[in-house]
């Protein structure tokens, strides 16, 4: 598999020079992995920063009371998770489990550091990567807010809470694909 190539149709990824990409593509580490393989366990930090190729990743919580998993939301291929905790240091609040087999790009720390720390374009790059998802959480805390002071919501625990964090997540994510959408429309010239 050609990653550079696979690389310039994801989004995130669209915008960075070819000379970039094969730098990427030679820090990076295409690896297939079972159903039930975990990524990331809730209350760590994770080890690579991952980029789905094939199949599908599942956001579980796990409820501490019932000990019952809940899938938060469902990653594709294309959708990056890991790079987050890279930066802001912080455990993970849920664990990332492939759901059947799935092939992922991998970029060890270590190489994701080495790469955002140079003043490089690729660096600028996962900066604004990072941003984004920042913007994002940032948005659906403030939506989650929202929800719970103008809600008649009684008892509502942290469990709920994150519940609808993830909730309002996967309809940031939606919309946010419905904007890129529309966006490649005006773009697009007729």
């Amino acid at each position: 598999m050609n990653l550079v190539s696979y690389l310039k149709t994801v989004p995130d990824f669209s915008a960075i020079s070819s000379k970039d990409l094969e730098v990427l593509e030679k820090a990076m580490a295409v690896t297939r992995h079972p159903d039930g393989h975990v990524f990331i366990h809730k209350g760590k930090t994770g080890k690579d920063m991952h980029l789905i190729i094939e199949g599908k990743v599942n956001l579980y919580h796990q409820d501490l009371d019932t000990d019952e998993h809940q899938t938060l939301e469902t990653l594709y291929p294309g959708d990056l998770f890991g790079v987050l905790s890279f930066v802001t240091k912080e455990k993970s609040l849920v664990s990332y489990v492939a759901d059947g087999e799935v092939t992922t790009a991998s970029l060890p720390k270590s190489a994701f550091i080495m790469l955002y720390d140079s003043k490089s374009t690729l660096a600028h790059h996962f900066q604004h990567i990072i941003a984004r998802q920042l913007t994002r959480n940032y948005r659906n805390i403030i939506q989650l807010l929202k929800s719970v002071i103008f809600s008649k919501l009684e008892n509502v625990t942290t469990e709920n809470l994150e519940s609808m964090l993830w909730q309002y997540r996967r309809h940031d994510r939606r919309q946010g694909i419905d904007r890129r959408q529309n966006d490649e429309r005006r773009i697009t010239p007729e």
